[in-house]
């Protein structure tokens, strides 16, 4: 069950499911398939039916793909990794909306002189309903993108299309691209400076994306045995009127 206060509504959703997972260690792969049923709710927002449905019962099957060919899982330093996950949801399978959700991410990590490491990373999603979104299209299945391990100068979800009165209203499609340097200090600390961007596309009709955003910054991260401890500001380089100048973001766990 989750209940969450999001940038611009509250979040509900409860339920649960069944599925297996099958390791190929040969491959450094992983293959899971899982039947999902959820109750999903957008509370304190308006929502207009063209953005999809406050309310939505979804009974789907979800498919997804990890492939790890990093050194290390909390500090990677070298190889790259690529995960992606496929969600069908269908009338057919005990809801009430009938929609395909796609998301793909994928990082790249490149040792370069002693001490110092340049990341890469891209993030892609998209979704298709086969009715409008009024019918077979929750608000809560849409992508708001933003937030420390993502457009670094934004919380979380505020880096999404807005409506003409300033709400966030939530992608069907978007990329993310996310660029950094880090360079070790100590044993224990490290500097590091970034870029992220975002392109995204409100209705699916404009994909892949049809406005962008853009995030500079840097910080300092602290080595944990559960990962890095980072602080991190990001600086908004073309931001809308009602997005902030920036973000300081403290949060633990390699971004991408």
């Amino acid at each position: 069950g989750l209940r969450r206060e999001e940038a611009s509504f509250i979040r509900e959703e409860f339920g649960g499911g069944f599925g297996g997972r099958k390791r190929f260690p040969g491959l450094s792969s992983e293959v899971g398939l899982r039947y999902s049923y959820q109750v999903l709710n957008a509370e304190e927002f308006p929502v207009s039916p063209e953005f999809g449905r406050k309310e939505a019962n979804v009974g789907a099957i979800i498919g997804d793909w990890r492939h790890d060919q990093r050194d290390n899982p909390l500090y990677p330093r070298r190889g790259f990794k690529v995960f992606s996950t496929l969600e069908i949801a269908s009338d057919y399978l005990g809801g009430n909306v009938d929609y395909q959700r796609f998301e793909a991410n994928a990082a790249w990590h490149i040792p370069l002189l002693r001490g110092s490491w340049f990341n890469l990373g891209v993030t892609h999603g998209l979704i298709a309903s086969v009715g409008t979104p009024a019918e077979d299209l929750p608000f809560n299945r849409r992508f708001f993108p933003g937030g420390e391990n993502s457009v670094r100068g934004y919380q979380y979800g505020e880096a999404a299309p807005r409506d003409q009165q300033g709400n966030l209203i939530g992608a069907e499609a978007f990329t993310v691209g996310n660029i950094e340097f880090e360079q070790a200090l100590t044993r224990s600390w490290s500097l590091v400076f970034f870029f992220d961007a975002v392109g995204f596309a409100q209705n699916l009709r404009d994909y892949p994306f049809d406005e962008g955003l853009y995030s500079a910054g840097g910080g300092l991260r602290w080595k944990t045995i559960i990962g890095p401890a980072r602080l991190e500001y990001g600086h908004n380089l073309n931001r809308r009127a009602q997005d902030p100048a920036g973000t300081l973001h403290f949060s633990i766990g390699f971004p991408f």
